[in-house]
Protein backbone atom coordinates (compact mmCIF):
# COMPACT_ATOMS: atom_id res chain seq x y z
CA UNK A 1 0.00 0.00 0.00
CA UNK A 2 1.56 3.24 -0.51
CA UNK A 3 0.57 6.33 1.36
CA UNK A 4 2.58 9.44 0.24
CA UNK A 5 5.83 8.94 0.43
CA UNK A 6 5.26 5.50 2.36
CA UNK A 7 5.10 2.26 1.02
CA UNK A 8 4.19 -0.73 3.59
CA UNK A 9 4.83 -3.59 2.12
CA UNK A 10 4.35 -7.38 3.90
CA UNK A 11 6.17 -10.47 2.61
CA UNK A 12 5.64 -14.40 3.13
CA UNK A 13 7.41 -17.64 2.49
CA UNK A 14 10.77 -17.87 0.90
CA UNK A 15 12.81 -15.22 -0.60
CA UNK A 16 16.59 -15.66 -2.45
CA UNK A 17 17.49 -14.81 -6.16
CA UNK A 18 15.34 -15.52 -8.10
CA UNK A 19 11.86 -15.43 -6.07
CA UNK A 20 12.86 -11.57 -5.21
CA UNK A 21 13.34 -10.83 -8.84
CA UNK A 22 9.49 -9.50 -9.13
CA UNK A 23 10.37 -7.10 -5.85
CA UNK A 24 12.66 -4.85 -8.53
CA UNK A 25 9.85 -3.90 -10.40
CA UNK A 26 7.15 -3.51 -7.56
CA UNK A 27 9.76 -0.79 -5.62
CA UNK A 28 10.50 0.34 -9.34
CA UNK A 29 6.93 1.31 -10.06
CA UNK A 30 6.34 2.28 -6.24
CA UNK A 31 9.18 5.20 -6.33
CA UNK A 32 8.25 6.35 -9.54
CA UNK A 33 4.82 7.07 -7.98
CA UNK A 34 6.78 8.67 -5.32
CA UNK A 35 7.55 6.28 -2.57
CA UNK A 36 10.84 7.21 -0.64
CA UNK A 37 10.56 5.25 2.56
CA UNK A 38 9.54 1.34 2.91
CA UNK A 39 8.12 -0.17 6.03
CA UNK A 40 8.60 -3.70 5.65
CA UNK A 41 6.83 -6.20 7.67
CA UNK A 42 8.87 -9.56 7.24
CA UNK A 43 6.72 -11.60 9.84
CA UNK A 44 5.80 -14.28 7.68
CA UNK A 45 9.31 -14.89 5.76
CA UNK A 46 10.38 -18.26 6.24
CA UNK A 47 13.74 -18.15 4.38
CA UNK A 48 15.84 -15.44 3.09
CA UNK A 49 19.19 -15.67 1.59
CA UNK A 50 21.37 -12.27 0.17
CA UNK A 51 18.85 -11.78 -2.77
CA UNK A 52 17.00 -10.32 -0.35
CA UNK A 53 19.56 -7.44 1.12
CA UNK A 54 20.19 -6.84 -2.55
CA UNK A 55 16.91 -5.78 -3.25
CA UNK A 56 16.84 -3.58 0.23
CA UNK A 57 20.03 -2.68 -0.37
CA UNK A 58 19.22 -1.08 -4.05
CA UNK A 59 16.25 0.68 -2.48
CA UNK A 60 18.41 2.43 -0.50
CA UNK A 61 21.57 3.13 -3.16
CA UNK A 62 19.00 5.11 -5.27
CA UNK A 63 17.75 6.99 -1.83
CA UNK A 64 15.12 5.18 -0.28
CA UNK A 65 15.21 4.42 3.58
CA UNK A 66 13.38 0.88 4.90
CA UNK A 67 12.62 0.19 8.60
CA UNK A 68 11.68 -3.67 9.84
CA UNK A 69 7.85 -3.25 10.66
CA UNK A 70 7.72 -6.95 11.59
CA UNK A 71 9.81 -9.73 11.17
CA UNK A 72 10.95 -13.49 11.56
CA UNK A 73 13.96 -15.29 12.91
CA UNK A 74 15.71 -15.88 9.27
CA UNK A 75 15.43 -12.57 8.67
CA UNK A 76 16.78 -11.62 11.98
CA UNK A 77 19.35 -14.02 11.41
CA UNK A 78 20.25 -12.38 8.29
CA UNK A 79 20.18 -8.40 9.25
CA UNK A 80 22.22 -9.87 11.53
CA UNK A 81 25.06 -11.56 9.61
CA UNK A 82 24.54 -8.55 7.07
CA UNK A 83 25.70 -6.54 9.99
CA UNK A 84 28.18 -8.22 11.53
CA UNK A 85 29.98 -8.26 8.13
CA UNK A 86 29.90 -4.81 7.60
CA UNK A 87 31.35 -4.04 10.75
CA UNK A 88 33.94 -6.36 10.02
CA UNK A 89 34.71 -5.00 6.76
CA UNK A 90 35.29 -1.52 7.95
CA UNK A 91 37.19 -2.64 10.57
CA UNK A 92 39.68 -4.85 7.81
CA UNK A 93 39.72 -1.24 6.20
CA UNK A 94 40.74 0.93 9.00
CA UNK A 95 43.76 -1.42 9.68
CA UNK A 96 44.52 -1.64 5.89
CA UNK A 97 44.83 1.50 5.89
Amino acid sequence: MLRGEVLSLGLAGEFDHFTCAPLYGLLDEAAARGARRLVLDATHVTFCDSGLLHVLERWARTGGTWEPSGTSRPFRLLLALSHRLRRASAAGRRVNA
